[in-house]
């Protein structure tokens, strides 16, 4: 993920703030049950900005640090995204977005 940096470098609003621990929590616990994954495996919801041209100022980064390795990415802060919203992405692409790199 080219060009992403921490949301320290974003510019300060409201809904590009610090997440809600409890909602990050919230949409790992989506991830885990939507995915059906073992405890043991790695779940990473992390609200990342972009510095390169025409990205959104913050996404929200979605990532299974298993066999597979998986990556889901929205374009807006981690708290604009709905739990209900998440558990349809997951449906519809429970492979996670193209990579141009290999795991």
């Amino acid at each position: 993920m080219r060009g992403l940096v921490n949301p320290g470098g974003a510019p300060s609003s409201s809904s590009a703030s610090r997440p809600d621990s409890d909602h990050v929590q919230k949409l790992k616990s989506i991830v885990r049950q939507s995915l059906q994954l073992d405890f043991d495996v790695t779940v990473v919801v992390q609200q990342l900005a972009c510095a390169e041209p025409g990205c959104p100022p913050v996404d929200t980064v979605i990532a299974v640090l298993g066999t597979p390795r998986r990556t889901w990415k929205i374009a807006r802060p981690t708290a604009d995204v709905s739990p209900l919203e998440l558990g349809v992405l997951l449906k519809e692409r429970p492979e996670g977005n193209p990579h141009d790199h290999v795991d």
